[in-house]
């Protein structure tokens, strides 16, 4: 860099590779990273990296014990494939059993954890070690089980990693082409929180990496140029309480550029108070570095890739200009699937290849780049997790339920029949008359829960996820189009939080609206081509199975059981009338998820275990959510987006109120079974009604009983799929719905 005002680092390298690379035994934390962009000798590219932690069990208790992780990844360029694998030695489940002790209250999440790790298991995708991590504290020599590392007599650093199927694999040499450069505050990234949590940082921007790389058991001779990260904390001082930082996210880029250069950022950001630490730079091609700090940094995120796995929302797109030195450039991931899914930073982090183009002092520049990026919402978090995949899902949709603007996508959706009938109709009229009402109940998005139970059963069953997006899509149809004819059919004049979509567009709209959306899931089914006409005749079959069913469901609701309910007031005896509500509500929540579980059975090919299984699972998770419904429209969760007590008003009958019933004495039930039975209650009549229940103890039971309904089905789960993220996840959804 010529003529600008920045700090010049080359003076301050004060840096020695044969102390400094070497494990620290007293740094809490420490980690040697490295990656690499190669080519075999037909332009075949890849990209690769890895990281070997080391982290002690308690960062206040020395000599400490170390727990050790290795994570790494292989990116096809040209096949547009992410493999990845995180491996950890098995004291990784004592320390994450202390941190769940050490926790005050336990998340869904947690608890969900928890009873995986007190079995002795980890979840997948990640997995244990076989073998005992071997270290030296006198030379850089890492055995992690299937990863070592190693630095020979003349620098090279020496990396060999392969999968667990034993399929994949790579060994190659980086050496250093430029001295070690300082990240950070001269070579210290400081910590908000105190001085004993700082990181010293540095890394050597340019290697040249040659080796061999196997894939799928296809062995490539590569060479390119790498990148060699070392970080490790503070040493331990007694009189300094290090506490362990969950609470930030970071973004990273390492950017090579093809004159030579390389430039590298990071941005810490505190997901508490949003605060922002952010460092750049910048290595010219004889080695000479230059930091800038924040202000001097712009960076716009261009787009945004959001995970079918785990929910997360990672940027993969940037504009980055620095004024300061005259360089501007775009940086854009190569595929946006590069998350690993890992525990380690759960539910994972993005890691992956990007190409960079742009400008520096007015002339063109290129290059290569790896960006790391953890997300600023935390896993434990379910509402974000949720609101986030029904952001996904209704991207997905939109691909099928248009906007008025988009004229070729309301065309495509009445197929080939528009030019036959509507040449006089505009597509904006069409659109206002049929797609508007129920555009509007699908854009209110609501938990999506259903969607994502989707993909987290197709994940169980280690099916492919992303095969599912017609189906993810299919559900969400389904649910929203039948709450446009519910709100219908019970008067409701709210939903998620606005006016129903009757009150909006008038009921003979809304009906044609809602009702239309069930047709629009068979143009979805019917554009999976790929599936054999016996596969789409049997998922035919289920949808319009799960169709007539949900119908049936509808209908015995609208019909009601009050007929019942004298006799269950005067006796007690509430058996038929508690029977039916149960029968309703799997008809009209639990028979759709077992749809899923049917299809999931269709294109995985299943077991007749695990189909029985997954069915079961879905249908007492629809029964149970429903119960939860029920309930919360008493205690006060649905304020602001329903009717409040709603169901009261509406005279319908709940299994709250059932189980009131049942919990009650004779003469508290007289006396409801009389206030019950007014024409027209009044204002304190229905609070005098939710009083009872709520005081009854009919919520406490009723929730009780949705736990022991899942809790009873999930036996047969634990009992024949392994334990994995997408089986943890499951249990954590049903946990945080059993607790609303």
């Amino acid at each position: 860099m010529k003529n600008y005002s920045v700090e010049n680092n080359s003076e301050k390298i004060g840096i020695n590779l044969l102390i400094d690379d070497l494990p620290h035994k007293t740094s809490n934390l420490e980690w040697w990273y490295f990656h690499a962009h190669v080519e075999d000798d037909a332009g075949k590219a890849f990209a690769f990296f890895c990281s070997f932690f080391r982290i002690a069990r308690d960062f206040n208790v020395f000599p400490f014990e170390f727990t050790h992780s290795l994570t790494w990844s292989l990116v096809d360029i040209e096949d547009q494939k992410y493999h990845s694998e995180t491996s950890h030695d098995d004291k990784i489940l004592s320390k994450i059993s202390d941190d769940l002790k050490e926790k005050k209250e336990l998340k869904p999440i947690d608890n969900a954890f928890k009873e995986i790790i007190d079995k002795g298991n980890f979840p997948a995708p990640d997995f244990l070690m076989k073998k005992s991590v071997v270290t030296s504290n006198n030379e850089l020599k890492l055995n992690y089980d299937l990863g070592h590392l190693e630095k020979d007599e003349k620098g090279n650093y020496l990396v060999k990693i392969g999968n667990q199927i034993g399929n994949s694999n790579v060994n190659f040499c980086f050496t250093p082409l430029k001295n070690p450069v300082h990240h950070g505050e001269n070579g210290l990234v400081k910590s908000s929180m105190n001085a004993a949590n700082n990181m010293h940082y540095y890394f050597i921007p340019e290697n040249a990496v040659e080796g061999n790389i196997t894939l799928n058991n296809k062995t490539f001779r590569v060479k390119g140029s790498g990148w060699y990260d070392h970080e490790f904390s503070e040493s331990y001082n007694p009189a300094q309480k290090v506490e362990q930082n969950t609470s930030k996210h970071w973004m990273w880029f390492a950017i090579q550029f093809d004159n030579h250069c390389q430039l590298t950022f990071y941005s810490l950001t505190d997901k508490n108070t949003t605060q922002s630490d952010r460092l750049i730079v910048w290595i010219d091609e004889k080695g000479e570095s230059f930091t800038l700090k924040d202000d001097n940094i712009v960076i716009e995120i261009i787009d945004y890739y959001i995970s079918k796995k785990t929910c997360a929302k990672y940027p993969v797109e940037w504009q980055v200009k620095i004024p300061a030195w005259n360089l501007d450039f775009n940086v854009k991931a190569e595929l946006s699937d590069q998350e690993v899914m890992t525990f380690l930073y759960a539910p994972g982090f993005w890691e992956g290849r990007a190409k960079v183009s742009g400008t520096l002092e007015n002339e063109k520049i290129t290059g290569n780049a790896f960006v790391e990026i953890t997300t600023d919402k935390g896993w434990n978090n379910m509402n974000d997790l949720l609101d986030q995949a029904a952001e996904e899902v209704l991207d997905i949709i939109h691909e099928v339920v248009p906007y008025p603007h988009e004229k070729e996508k309301i065309k495509k959706l009445m197929k080939d029949y528009y030019s036959s009938y509507l040449n006089a109709v505009p597509s904006e009229i069409l659109h206002e008359a049929l797609i508007k009402p129920l555009l509007e109940m699908l854009d209110r998005k609501g938990k999506g829960w259903r969607s994502h139970l989707l993909r987290l059963l197709v994940g169980l069953c280690e099916g492919n996820i992303s095969q599912y997006d017609p189906f993810v899509a299919l559900v969400q149809l389904i649910h929203c189009s039948s709450l446009i004819i519910d709100d219908v059919q019970d008067q409701s004049p709210l939903r998620r939080g606005d006016a129903s979509c009757h009150v909006i567009y008038g009921i003979p709209a809304a009906i044609n609206s809602g009702t239309f959306g069930y047709f629009v899931g068979e143009i979805l089914i019917r554009n999976m081509t790929h599936l054999s006409d016996s596969k789409m005749k049997k998922v035919y079959e289920a949808y319009f199975d799960t169709m007539r069913l949900c119908h049936a469901g509808q209908a015995l609701d609208i019909r009601t059981f009050t007929d019942l309910l004298p006799q269950a007031f005067e006796t007690g005896d509430t058996y038929s009338i508690s029977e039916s509500m149960r029968e309703i509500h799997i008809l009209k929540t639990g028979v759709p998820i077992k749809m899923m579980a049917n299809i999931i059975t269709i294109l995985e090919d299943l077991s007749l275990e695990k189909h029985k299984a997954i069915c079961h699972y879905g249908e007492a998770f629809g029964l149970a959510y429903q119960i939860i419904d029920d309930v919360r429209d008493l205690n006060g969760s649905f304020k602001g987006s329903k009717v409040e007590l709603e169901d009261i008003r509406e005279g319908k009958v709940t299994l709250p109120l059932i189980k009131a019933i049942e919990l009650s004495q004779p003469e508290i039930r007289l006396k409801m079974k009389n206030l019950w039975s007014k024409p027209n209650k009044s204002s304190q009549d229905i609070h005098d009604i939710a009083d009872w229940i709520i005081s009854s103890g009919a919520l406490t039971q009723c929730r009780k009983d949705a736990i022991n309904l899942i809790d009873e089905k999930w036996i047969e789960i634990d009992k024949i799929f392994p334990d994995s993220h997408y089986k943890l996840m499951i249990r954590a959804m049903s946990n945080y719905f059993l607790n609303l």
